[in-house]
C-alpha cells in the first residue's frame, strides 16, 4: 500500500511540474477550506499502551472530524484541476465496549454489565495534494493524498458498572475504576492516506473572481494512530471552500487528442551488424500498397476568403488594448497595405483589425465608424459605463494618434452589456461581453480579405516507414528526417524502442515555403545510451511536380480550389445574419456546374457536445440551402475539431463558423 501512495504522489508532482510556469498560475485561486464530518474508528486492541484497562477488546467507534486551513487551486488543462490544502485537523473518537458477567447477589444469580470507555482527541497538521477531472464547468471528481503530522493526542479512559443499577461496586469501593485522563504516548507522528471526493464550484455573482465550492470527501488512513496499537481512522467529510483568483486570467491550451495506434506490421529482418536501415511503402486511403514509389505535387490555384470580426476584446476591468492585437507606430502605417497580410491565417488577419480599419478610414475620408464600448455586467464591471467609455476611447485614440484619423470620422457610445450579448452564466460569456464593437458606415471597411495563391497540393496518400535496427543497440533516441534538398519537410522522432512502423501523410503546409521542390530524401538516425550515433543510408522518394504551365501544355485536367469562411453566427444560433447575404451571393456566382462543394459547420466548446454537433450541421445545411446545393457534402463537426484557441473570446467566435470548400476542374 505505501507503494500505491508513492505512485499517487509522483503522479500529482508530475501534473504540476509538467506544466509551464505560465500555465501553472493560469486561473490560480487561493482561499480558505473548512471540513466537518464523521470519523469512523476501526480498532483491534485490548488496551492503549500505559493506560490500565480490563476491556476484553476494543473494536472501534465513531467521532467527529473538523479541519480548516488555506487552499491553493490551479488548472492543469481545460479538464484537469489540482489543489493543495494545508489543514489543521481535530479528530475525536468514542470507543465503547460492554461485557456481561454472571453475579451472585443475596445467594441469587443475577446479570452484571460492565462498560469500557476509551475517548480520544487527536490533533494533526495535514498536507493534502489532489488532482481532479472536470466533467463540466463546475462539477469535478478528484483523488489525492492526505499526508499528516500527528503532534498531540489526549484520552479519557474509564470502566463503569452498569448492572445491577443500585448495588455493587468495584474493589475500590466505587462504581468506576481505571478512570484516567492524560496525554497519549506512543503516537505514530506520520499519518498517510488517500482522499477521494466530489465538488461543485459556485461562482459568486457579486465579484466574478470569487467562488464557493461545496464538496464531499472520504479519507482512508493506512497508518495506525499509535505505534503499538491496531487502530485506523477513516473520516467522511462535508466541506466548503471560499476561493478568489489572484493572477491574470488565462486558460491553458487544450492539447489535441493523441493519434490512434498504428496497426501491427510485420517486421523486416534485422541485420546482425551494427547497421541501421529504413524502408518505405506508399499506401492509398484504404491502406492498400501502391507499387510506384513517388509523390505527385500539383500546383493548385486557390482563392481564400478570410472574414473579419468587428470586435476588440479586453481583459477584466481593463481599458488597455491587449498585446495580441497588432499595433503600429505612426511611421509604420506608411508601409502598411493589404500585401502585408497576404500570407496570414484568419486569426492572424483578425489581429490586424485595427490597422485594416485604420487604412480604410485614411484612404476614404468620407467613411465613418461608430465605436460601442461595453462591459461584462459582472462583478466590478457591473453598471460600469465609465469603463465601457474608456475602452471605446482607447480604440479611438489608436485611430487618431497612430493613423491620424480626424475625430469627426469616429462616433462613440458607451453601454453596459452589448446589444447582442453572450448570456452571462459562464466565465467564457463574461469574456465575450468585454469589448468594443466597430460599426462601419460603409460595408467595405470590414469586407472579407480575398487572396489568390498558387499552392503545392500533394496527392492524397501516406508513406509508411519501417525502421530497422539491431537488438544490440540500446536505443535512447531515434529520428526520421524527410527533406527536399536542404529544406526540412518533416521530422518524426521518439525515445526508447522504435515502433515497427511510422506513418507520414504529406500536406500542403509542409511545401508552402519551399521555393524549388526536388526529390524527397529520408533517413533514420539513432543515438544509444552511451551517446553513440548511427545513421542509415539516405534514400529517395521521386517527386513529380505538376505545374500550371505543364497542365496547359499537356492539356491535363487540374483544379482550382476556393475556401470561404462565414463567421458571426450568434451563440447557439443557426440562422445567417443579414451581412452574410452579399457573401453568399458572391460564392453562389463562383460555383460552376461541375464543381465539388463541401460545407462543414463548426461550433465553439461551450455547451453539450451532441447539441453542438447538431447546431453545426444545421448551420451547414442552412448555407447549402441558400447556395441551392442539395448535393453538396455536408458535415456537422461541432466541437470535435476546434479550429482556434477557445481560451480566447475571438477564438470561440471564429469557431462559430461554416467553412465552404469549392473544387472546380480546370483544363
Amino acid at each position: 500500500m505505501p507503494k500505491f501512495l508513492l505512485y499517487i504522489l509522483i503522479f500529482t508532482i508530475y501534473l504540476v511540474t509538467d506544466t509551464s510556469a505560465s500555465e501553472f498560475f493560469s486561473k490560480s485561486e487561493i482561499g480558505l477550506s473548512f471540513n466537518y464530518g464523521i470519523a469512523n474508528h476501526i480498532a483491534n486492541f485490548q488496551k492503549y499502551p500505559d493506560v490500565p484497562s480490563c476491556c476484553p477488546n476494543y473494536t472501534g467507534g465513531s467521532g467527529s472530524s473538523l479541519s480548516i486551513g488555506p487552499i491553493f487551486k490551479f488548472d492543469i488543462d481545460n479538464n484537469i484541476e489540482a489543489d493543495i490544502k494545508l489543514n489543521y485537523n481535530r479528530i475525536s473518537g468514542f470507543m465503547k465496549e460492554s461485557q456481561s458477567i454472571n453475579l451472585i447477589i443475596d445467594g441469587k444469580s443475577q446479570e452484571g454489565l460492565f462498560d469500557y470507555n476509551f475517548n480520544s482527541i487527536l490533533n494533526l497538521i495535514t498536507l493534502e495534494p489532489s488532482a481532479g477531472y472536470r466533467f463540466s464547468n463546475n462539477f469535478r471528481t478528484y483523488a489525492g493524498l492526505n499526508l499528516g503530522y500527528l503532534f498531540t493526542g489526549n484520552f479519557d479512559n474509564y470502566e463503569k458498572l452498569i448492572k445491577p443499577e443500585n448495588r455493587g461496586t468495584f474493589d475500590n469501593g466505587r462504581r468506576l475504576r481505571n478512570d484516567t485522563v492524560g496525554k497519549m504516548s506512543y503516537l505514530n507522528p506520520i499519518q498517510m492516506g488517500i482522499k477521494l471526493g466530489l465538488s461543485y464550484r459556485l461562482p459568486l455573482d457579486k465579484y466574478s473572481d470569487w467562488s464557493l465550492t461545496p464538496e464531499l470527501n472520504y479519507i482512508f488512513y493506512f497508518t495506525n494512530v499509535a505505534t503499538e496499537t491496531d487502530w485506523n481512522i477513516n473520516p467522511l467529510n462535508l466541506g466548503l471552500s471560499l476561493t478568489s483568483g489572484i493572477f491574470k486570467e488565462s486558460k491553458p491550451v487544450k492539447l489535441p487528442p493523441a493519434p490512434p495506434p498504428l496497426p501491427e506490421m510485420p517486421e523486416f529482418p534485422i541485420p546482425e551488424k551494427t547497421e541501421i536501415d529504413i524502408k518505405v511503402m506508399k499506401l492509398d486511403s484504404n491502406d492498400n500498397e501502391i507499387k510506384l514509389l513517388s509523390l505527385k505535387l500539383e500546383d493548385v490555384v486557390t482563392l481564400n476568403m478570410r472574414p473579419l470580426l468587428n470586435y476588440i476584446f479586453f481583459d477584466k476591468v481593463s481599458s488597455e488594448i491587449p498585446e495580441r492585437y497588432v499595433k503600429l507606430t505612426p511611421e509604420q502605417t506608411t508601409e502598411f497595405n493589404l500585401k502585408t497580410i497576404h500570407d496570414l491565417d484568419p486569426m492572424q488577419t483578425y489581429y490586424q483589425i485595427l490597422n485594416l480599419v485604420g487604412i480604410k478610414l485614411k484612404d476614404n475620408p468620407d467613411y465613418h465608424i461608430k465605436l460601442v464600448g461595453t462591459n461584462s455586467g459582472i462583478g466590478r464591471e457591473r453598471n460600469n459605463k465609465e469603463l465601457s467609455q474608456q475602452r471605446a476611447d482607447a480604440v479611438k485614440s489608436y485611430f487618431t494618434d497612430v493613423w491620424k484619423i480626424p475625430s469627426e470620422q469616429i462616433e462613440e457610445e458607451a453601454r453596459n452589456l452589448p446589444e447582442d450579448y453572450s448570456t452571462p452564466k459562464e466565465y467564457d460569456a463574461w469574456e465575450e461581453n468585454r469589448r468594443v464593437e466597430i460599426f462601419p458606415s460603409n460595408k467595405s471597411i470590414l469586407e472579407p480579405i480575398l487572396t489568390l495563391d498558387t499552392i503545392p497540393n500533394p496527392e492524397k496518400v501516406k508513406f509508411r516507414f519501417f525502421p530497422i535496427a539491431p537488438n544490440s543497440i540500446d536505443i535512447k533516441n531515434w529520428e526520421i528526417d524527410i527533406l527536399s534538398g536542404e529544406h526540412q519537410i518533416e521530422t518524426i522522432d521518439g525515445k526508447g524502442t522504435i515502433p515497427n512502423s511510422v506513418d507520414w501523410t504529406p500536406n500542403e503546409k509542409e511545401f508552402l515555403n519551399v521555393d524549388d521542390v526536388t526529390d524527397l530524401t529520408y533517413n533514420l538516425s539513432i543515438t544509444d545510451g552511451e551517446g553513440n550515433s548511427f545513421q542509415s543510408r539516405t534514400k529517395k522518394i521521386p517527386l513529380e511536380k505538376v505545374t500550371i504551365e505543364k497542365k496547359k501544355l499537356q492539356g491535363l485536367t487540374g483544379k482550382n480550389v476556393e475556401y470561404y469562411r462565414l463567421i458571426l453566427f450568434d451563440f447557439g444560433k443557426t440562422n445567417l445574419l443579414e451581412e452574410h447575404s452579399n457573401i453568399i451571393q458572391y460564392i453562389k456566382n463562383r460555383i460552376s456546374p461541375d464543381a465539388k462543394v463541401s460545407i462543414i459547420g463548426y461550433t465553439d466548446k461551450i455547451g453539450d457536445k451532441e447539441t453542438n454537433r447538431q447546431i453545426a450541421k444545421k448551420r451547414a445545411q442552412e448555407v447549402a440551402k441558400l447556395l441551392e446545393l442539395p448535393e453538396a457534402e455536408i458535415v456537422g463537426s461541432g466541437e470535435e475539431m476546434l479550429l482556434y484557441d477557445n481560451t480566447l473570446p475571438e477564438g470561440r467566435f471564429y469557431c462559430r463558423t461554416v467553412n465552404i470548400t469549392v473544387e472546380m476542374p480546370v483544363r
